[in-house]
């Protein structure tokens, strides 16, 4: 698993206690805000430089590559 999602994952893990006895939960939705909040971020940095030569895109990376390079995908 990609060390940034294991970081995230690791915040998500806390112990309750559920009738006297303590138990490890995992707040699923904690996570994914954690994970909206990394691609937020990632995407309110980038900045697009984009050439157009005869209709064709040059010096272009597509803000979906960021992210998914970003999460080693």
């Amino acid at each position: 698993m990609n060390r940034i999602l294991r970081r995230l994952e690791d915040q998500c893990w806390e112990e309750r206690i559920v009738d006297g006895e303590p138990i490890w939960y995992f707040d699923t939705e904690r996570y994914a805000k954690l994970i909206l909040l990394e691609v937020t971020n990632i995407l309110s940095t980038y900045r697009l430089k984009v050439d157009f030569i005869d209709g064709f895109e040059y010096n272009c990376v597509h803000p979906i590559q960021a992210i998914e390079k970003h999460f080693g995908v």
